[in-house]
């Protein structure tokens, strides 16, 4: 039963690490994928702007 008390909390511990790190790549990821689209159509928006 010891073992049982011991070995769950770090199982929990280590399958949120996993999902923390996942998450934080995953976050990363789609940010760098987005935001040169996001350049781009800011872009594209000043350019519809600025003409009259």
């Amino acid at each position: 039963m010891a073992q049982v008390r011991t070995e769950v909390p770090t199982a929990a511990a280590h399958v949120w690490n996993v999902i923390a790190d996942g998450w934080i790549y995953a976050t990363w990821v789609v940010g760098a994928l987005l935001v040169p689209r996001n350049r781009e159509t800011l872009s594209r928006l000043s350019d519809l702007a600025a003409k009259p």
